[in-house]
């Protein structure tokens, strides 16, 4: 069964936001727009975890933890709190409240998702470490101090009830010697725990149901934390520092990470942690070079040693040589006025050296995103996602909301494109109360997108019919998603045409239809596909992992994920040749296109357009008029004749290096 998250956040376009995302990740996600709304949708679904706003009307996100953690159905709930500002207040109150974690907003789906995971994770490690957690407080906390000192090993003992500890102690009268460091606080801003010389932690928080037997160092870490937050003492040493530095560590924690002023820390590194790390994710969103995961860095450095972070390549460069810092003095050089050109490019074409035009789209989820498609230089939204109407609440979108919507944005973006994704619902992806889709155990291959729709006719034609009244303001068109085979596509296309007769042709404008090729079947059925419709959409996301059998979100097997693999390469060269000859323009819309080392491969492949995230728009623009489509079909027809993803890829940089190597790194 998927991990249930409540959202609780009473601006809406945040909780879709965040809905969105976790669902896309596989929760099963509930939204709640105010702290009574989310009180008693807590109660009854019993969440593993909820995501608390700390402002909100009537009942702010504090009082709403602290009566999650008093009520006996949700104590054990992890909570993390959504804050608009890194202030130390808001982390006190948070953690006074029974907090786990705090996200400072605007938040990107990488933080979003990499503190949820972690949050869930550590709540999953702590019901491992023993039977104890969950379980009435008062005598599991007695039973496991008989063990330890049965057992004869010291531990220390954090706990809120100092009348009942002493009494049970004095009864016993087993604690004594050194074998317990005791620390007895009615509050917790009152505790100092001292953890040297202990082989374990005895936890007692808020009343009498929870309890955690953690290992000295875990508890040192958290019992300090916690103490030094809520007496509101100084932050961590490391975060005063005035000076420019480079940071080296055992370990860092996201708040440490996400605590740091990117304007002094100029670099990161680490013994532990991974790519995937949280410290890792914040460091790239804070556009700090990090390299971690160097096992014992920190014993074979010494403070005021001089190094340099390479966070491109992983590298960490001890005394470096002058020869060494000249050549990164110039990457640095470069890195600049590559900003600055980028900066330059929003009003220039993506046209390639040789004068060949590649439309340059951009990608959206929500009507809000249309500002940042004219200030990066996009022509126009290549792929609208609309499943957004369907989140944060529980009837369906009618027609008149539709159209509303989908006008606004056509007339925003015109006289460039609109191009409109029909709904991607089913499985998870579907609002609680609209319609039951029940359970599926893969809900990614099941009843979904097109499917979902040709069985939900009257969602479905809701949809055409305010899709078709806003073709009559704006340049629209239409793509339907997941199309596995002909059959499906002129079923899809005959309601698209009853509901054009429906709402009749004064009140609605021309319009191409597509279909988006991201199954492997219809990859190979190109060539009849395409004598339907008027253009196809490459979700090269879907058919990466459709293909080579890789869950791209599994971290087991995300090496295996390479768009470069030769049967991609293949597919995505049948696919434009079948479009091409039938004289319809080919595009690809996913993250395929934002990866600039592989643009080379796509223009040779002959592909259209290229639709990649407002923010992407101009590296993408920019090596797309770095390059000549010649260069591009040699790379091409060399790649099809090599055997691994690793040697298609190596050519692919060689190229990308030649003609924009600023840009890869």
């Amino acid at each position: 069964m998927p991990e249930t998250i409540l959202v609780v956040d009473d601006d809406p376009d945040i909780a879709r936001f965040v809905e969105v995302n976790l669902r896309s990740a596989g929760y099963d996600v509930s939204v709640a727009s105010d702290g009574e709304e989310a009180l008693e949708k807590a109660s009854e679904l019993r969440p593993d975890l909820v995501l608390l706003d700390v402002m909100m009307p009537r009942i702010d996100g504090f009082e709403v933890a602290q009566r999650l953690r008093r009520n006996p159905q949700t104590a054990n709930t992890s909570i993390i709190m959504l804050t608009a500002k890194a202030l130390s207040t808001d982390k006190v109150l948070g953690l006074t409240a029974g907090a786990d974690d705090y996200i400072i907003k605007p938040f990107d789906p990488i933080e979003l998702l990499a503190r949820v995971k972690g949050t869930l994770r550590r709540a999953k490690e702590m019901r491992n470490l023993s039977p104890l957690t969950g379980l009435p407080g008062n005598i599991r906390i007695q039973e496991e101090i008989e063990r330890m000192v049965r057992e004869g090993r010291a531990f220390a003992v954090l706990y809120c009830d100092l009348d009942n500890f002493k009494a049970y102690n004095d009864e016993k009268g087993f604690v004594r010697g050194d074998r317990l460091i005791q620390h007895t606080a009615r509050t917790l801003q009152d505790a100092v725990v001292e953890f040297s010389g202990t082989d374990g932690f005895i936890g007692h928080v808020g009343g009498d149901d929870f309890v955690a037997i953690v290992p000295p160092d875990v508890a040192e870490d958290v019992a300090k934390r916690v103490v030094r937050n809520l007496q509101g003492k100084e932050q961590k040493a490391f975060l005063e520092l005035t000076e420019p530095h480079i940071l080296v560590a055992h370990n860092l924690t996201p708040s440490d990470t996400a605590s740091m002023d990117k304007q002094r820390v100029l670099g990161i590194a680490t013994d532990l942690g991974s790519r995937t790390s949280h410290a890792a994710i914040i460091a790239r969103s804070l556009s700090i070079p990090a390299v971690v995961g160097l096992h014992d860095i920190t014993s074979r450095l010494q403070t005021g040693q001089t190094v340099l972070v390479d966070g491109t390549n992983g590298l960490l460069i001890v005394d470096p040589k002058s020869e060494t810092l000249a050549y990164y003095g110039e990457v640095e050089s470069r890195r600049v006025k590559v900003a600055a050109k980028l900066r330059e490019l929003r009003e220039t074409k993506s046209t390639t050296r040789d004068g060949r035009h590649i439309v340059l789209s951009a990608n959206i989820e929500l009507p809000s995103d249309v500002e940042a498609v004219a200030e990066n230089g996009a022509e126009g939204i290549g792929l609208y996602r609309t499943e957004f109407l369907f989140v944060n609440r529980d009837t369906l979108p009618s027609e008149e909301e539709q159209y509303e919507t989908y006008r606004k944005v056509a007339e925003r973006v015109k006289p460039n494109p609109l191009i409109i994704r029909t709904f991607d619902l089913g499985g998870d992806k579907l609002a609680v109360g609209t319609v039951d889709v029940g359970d599926e155990l893969n809900p990614f291959l099941g009843w979904r997108a097109i499917r979902f729709c040709l069985e939900n006719i009257d969602i479905f034609k809701t949809q055409l019919r305010a899709i078709w009244r806003a073709s009559a303001v704006g340049n629209v068109k239409i793509m339907f998603p997941m199309i596995s085979g002909l059959e499906e596509l002129r079923h899809a296309k005959e309601v698209l045409e009853q509901c054009r007769r429906e709402v009749g042709d004064k009140k609605s404008g021309k319009m191409e239809v597509g279909a988006m090729i991201e199954i492997p079947s219809a990859a190979i059925s190109a060539d009849a596909l395409a004598r339907e419709v008027d253009f196809f959409s490459i979700g090269t996301n879907d058919l990466i992992q459709y293909t080579i059998a890789v869950d791209r979100v599994n971290e087991r097997i995300a090496h295996l994920y390479e768009p470069t693999h030769p049967a991609v390469l293949r597919l995505l060269k049948m696919i434009a040749e079948a479009a091409h000859a039938h004289d319809i323009w080919v595009g690809v819309c996913g993250e395929m296109a934002r990866d600039v080392a592989l643009i080379p491969l796509l223009i040779g492949l002959g592909m259209d357009e290229l639709s990649v995230g407002a923010t992407s728009v101009p590296r993408v623009k920019m090596a797309l008029r770095s390059l000549a489509v010649p260069e591009c079909q040699e790379l091409v027809g060399e790649a099809l004749t090599l055997q691994t993803s690793s040697e298609i890829l190596a050519r692919c940089l060689d190229l990308a290096t030649k003609r924009y190597g600023d840009l890869l790194g």
